[in-house]
């Protein structure tokens, strides 16, 4: 029957067993606490950005240590920690210089003063970050920049015209493709306008001496003059050829490139949306859907990562061992080599109705019950019984 009780005093007192059980000394991170300072969309390969981390003590007494940053095996460098006992945390970080591949950062709390009592949890793993190159370097990472050489002219629209959508100058003839007319001809780069014709000279009409001409002849000459001389002159004016800076784009040209970027494929490019849904308390069936009905999610090349340390290329379920906040997040190339990423936060709650091990402990704590009131009854019963067969003998 002891032992009865000392399992219902488990079951009900975790926060006992817990106190029981805390160590004296234990510094821990978490791999969800490390972020970095720049958008995981726009990091560019050279930039300097700055990982936050988080260092929390579960000890019972005050210790100091240092928190060391690795990218694979090299050392990105180091930064003090000093924590009070009993869950205080701390944030702290270091600055460094974005790699040119993918990367992930592992960060280790080592030096730990007095000597730290649980290892286990001293380490943390980020997630993957993708990098992209800038190549006009105007601070918009490639995947993200619609005009990578930044001449004026969009990549897709170079892609069209047979131009180099990373060069700005495809000809190499010392003009931008935006200013060149012909950026694929280096021997030429305006159109030439046209020499203008020289006017014909109007012969100037000298009317005869006022004394000898007649009254309605200024009113003649001034109507000859309005009805012949200044047509011819408009005429002339009109049919001279515009200069090279004043020809622009029609609005059928202009209506055109709009309508090219509102196309399904470029729509893909804008967005992709994470859908989760629960199946039971651990296990989630993950999938996503993207802004254009016209692309399909089999038709995509995509990662999931699920932020317990585990990933996945293709959409399925997935199951999480362990109560908390998870941070999934899906990384989706684009049909243009470009990026996107969404994530969604997953919560397992411990106190839920689908919690099956809740419910083998509710169980726990009723048969524990149960049996414990079983032995008082017969107890009950037993004391009943010695009494009665006292007072026959009696």
């Amino acid at each position: 029957m002891k032992k009865l009780l000392v399992v219902f005093i488990l079951i009900l007192c975790p926060s006992f067993v817990f106190a029981q059980s805390q160590p004296e000394y234990d510094l821990a991170m978490k791999s969800r606490d490390l972020e970095l300072s720049k958008e995981d969309n726009n990091l560019v390969a050279g930039q300097t950005v700055r990982v936050y981390a988080q260092v929390i003590n579960y000890g019972k007494n005050d210790a100091t240590g240092t928190v060391a940053f690795f990218m694979g095996q090299k050392v990105l460098g180091t930064a003090p920690v000093s924590l009070r006992a009993d869950g205080v945390q701390d944030e702290l970080f270091i600055d460094f210089v974005l790699p040119e591949n993918d990367f992930n950062i592992m960060a280790k709390v080592v030096e730990v003063d007095p000597q730290d009592d649980i290892l286990t949890n001293n380490e943390a793993l980020s997630r993957m970050f993708h990098t992209q190159k800038d190549n006009d370097g105007d601070g918009i990472g490639d995947d993200l920049d619609p005009d990578d050489d930044n001449d004026g002219v969009p990549d897709a629209q170079e892609i069209a015209n047979g131009t180099n959508p990373l060069v700005a100058d495809t000809d190499k003839d010392g003009t931008n493709d935006g200013q060149d007319q012909f950026p694929l001809d280096p021997k030429k780069q305006t159109i030439e306008a046209p020499k203008k014709e020289e006017p014909p000279v109007i012969p100037a009409v000298v009317p005869p001496a006022p004394v000898e001409a007649p009254k309605t002849f200024t009113s003649k000459l001034a109507e000859t003059t309005k009805k012949v001389v200044q047509p011819i002159m408009e005429k002339v004016t009109a049919e001279a050829p515009p200069s090279a800076e004043e020809v622009q784009l029609t609005a059928e040209q202009e209506q055109a490139i709009q309508q090219f970027y509102k196309s399904p494929e470029i729509e893909l490019l804008k967005a992709i949306t994470i859908s989760a849904k629960q199946i039971n308390w651990n296990k989630f069936e993950f999938s996503f859907t993207t802004n254009s009905a016209d692309i399909k999610p089999e038709q995509l090349s995509y990662t999931w990562d699920f932020g317990d340390g585990s990933s996945a290329n293709q959409n399925g379920t997935h199951t999480f061992y362990r109560a908390g906040d998870n941070y999934v997040t899906l990384k989706v190339k684009g049909t243009f080599d470009n990026y996107l990423y969404d994530s969604k936060k997953i919560s397992i709650k411990f106190f839920s109705v689908y919690n099956y091990w809740l419910w083998l402990i509710i169980l726990g704590i009723l048969g524990t019950g149960a049996l414990y009131i079983s032995y008082l009854k017969d107890k009950y019963l037993a004391r009943k019984k010695l009494n009665d067969d006292s007072a026959c003998d009696e």
